[in-house]
């Protein structure tokens, strides 16, 4: 950032961080970088630490659910960034056999196929419509065309 000895930062579909071609291995730089994303109304990503800025290429969306585990009252999901956080309240998007949530932008976090797998166990698809549950809590499940629907 400040003398740029990264020329591009970049997360890949797998919410994987890479600086330049080398992944950012150490779970505490990943998730800080995570932490400050911000996204400009031209819808361009950049990572802002005091006064400095870079620019940060996203493969698919920014944020990748790898793992969702059970706590006392509800969900939890470990991010590929490394964060580990509850599970947002709202609903999970099915576009096509991806689900997504939402974190900060809309649909900004597609759920990996082992976390969704995870979740399965949580489905309650009895009545319309389908939803997940974990004690007092619901994430209704919606069936979408697209990202931008």
């Amino acid at each position: 950032m400040g003398d740029k000895l990264v020329s591009i930062l970049r997360i890949d579909k797998e919410g994987t961080w890479y600086a330049d071609s080398n992944p950012i291995i150490h779970r505490k730089i990943s998730a800080l970088f995570a932490e400050n994303l911000q996204k400009d109304e031209d819808g361009v990503f950049m990572v802002c630490l005091g006064n400095d800025s870079m620019r940060v290429e996203v493969e698919e969306v920014p944020f990748v659910v790898a793992e969702v585990f059970p706590d006392d009252e509800t969900l939890r999901i470990l991010l590929a960034d490394g964060r580990d956080i509850d599970l947002p309240d709202g609903p999970v998007n099915l576009i096509g056999d991806v689900p997504y949530i939402t974190l900060r932008w809309p649909d900004d976090t597609r759920i990996s196929r082992a976390a969704w797998w995870t979740l399965s166990d949580y489905f309650e698809d009895a009545d319309e419509p389908e939803k997940i549950t974990y004690e007092e809590k619901v994430w209704p499940i919606i069936r979408k065309k697209s990202l931008s629907d």
